[in-house]
């Protein structure tokens, strides 16, 4: 979703909506660093759940990306000048914050991965796990992603005049492409693990 905003010229959009995502992200990390990895290793429902979330989240992205108009705005200032004249609406920056919220938010998996990560530095025993360092580790996490989509934005912003259209349509019919292939792996582990649960009953 970043992506093909900064591709059509909207930054500031793509960047408050990567802002939402990194405060997703980072309560997640962060709840994972304070030690509710305890609670995932009991929560068996959250594996089956996050691979269906999972499936739905990148079939529907990996659609939208190969049915939108990819083609970049003809204006290579349209930001620049659209900031210049009249200042974007409070609302729209809170909708697009909460666009990225949700969108992060609803996929658990998060969750999942950065327990997995943490399992293995905490074995190291390098770490105290407090819920101070709790906050830090998040605020981390928050600064980080922010960073990279910042970056990512930046560069698309001063090299996107030199990609031809049709570049740029086939690199996004291809992310398309990887992302539904994305959905209908977790849609077959999904299965795989009901079809296997249900042979243990």
């Amino acid at each position: 979703m970043v992506l093909k905003l900064g591709i059509q010229g909207k930054y500031s959009a793509g960047l408050t909506i990567a802002v939402g995502g990194a405060i997703s992200e980072a309560t997640y990390a962060g709840i994972a660093f304070w030690g509710f990895g305890s609670f995932l290793a009991g929560a068996k429902f959250l594996l089956p759940v996050s691979k269906v979330l999972g499936a739905i989240m990148f079939t529907l992205i990996g659609l939208v990306f190969l049915k939108a108009d990819m083609k970049p705005s003809l204006d290579p200032d349209v930001e620049a000048s659209h900031a210049k004249g009249v200042r974007r609406p409070q609302g729209e920056v809170l909708k697009n914050i909460l666009m990225g919220l949700t969108m992060s938010g609803i996929n658990p998996a998060l969750l999942a991965s950065y327990t997995g990560a943490i399992a293995s530095v905490y074995g190291t025993g390098m770490l105290e796990f407090t819920l101070f360092l709790a906050v830090v580790f998040a605020i981390g996490v928050c600064c980080g992603v922010s960073t990279w989509f910042y970056l990512l934005l930046s560069l698309l912003k001063k090299y996107k005049q030199r990609l031809k259209n049709t570049t740029i349509d086939l690199i996004m019919r291809g992310l398309g492409c990887f992302l539904l292939t994305l959905g209908l792996l977790c849609a077959k582990s999904s299965l795989d693990y009901f079809l296997s649960a249900s042979e243990a009953k």
